[in-house]
This record gives structure tokens, C-alpha cells and sequence, in this order.
């Protein structure tokens, strides 16, 4: 998938991801990319989006964690 538009909702990049991806399929045969320009709003958007991108990382980190804690 090419994703020529950049968005501030981080949720509709995963929802556009996880709609080309198929249930039961490998997640290595999915390919995403990205077309940037090197403008000042796009460098923004870029640098939300992998912000928002870590924060959800390790708040799954987190919540594992503390699931596990529970057990």
C-alpha cells in the first residue's frame, strides 16, 4: 500500500493498514509506503505519527506486563 496523504488520526493509518492485511496471512507480505515531501507540516505529521506509533508500543509493553502480572 502507498499512503500519499499523510492524516493526524494515527487510527485511520492502522485502520488503512489492517484493511489490505488478511486474516491468517504473514504480516511480512504486506508492504507499507509512505511519499514525503520535505516540507515543514509533512516533517510534523511524520514525527506525530511515530510518536503516536511508540506511545502505543509500549503501552501494549505495559498492559502485557501487567496482565501477566495478574496471572
Amino acid at each position: 500500500m502507498i499512503f500519499f496523504d499523510k492524516t493526524w488520526d494515527y487510527a485511520q493509518r492502522l485502520q488503512a493498514e489492517h484493511r489490505t492485511w488478511s486474516t491468517g496471512q504473514d504480516a511480512e507480505t504486506c508492504y507499507y509506503y509512505d511519499l514525503t515531501g520535505n516540507v515543514g507540516l509533512e516533517t510534523m505529521i511524520n514525527s506525530n505519527i511515530e510518536k503516536k506509533t511508540d506511545m502505543l508500543s509500549d503501552f501494549k509493553k505495559t498492559a502485557l506486563k501487567e496482565l501477566i502480572k495478574k496471572l
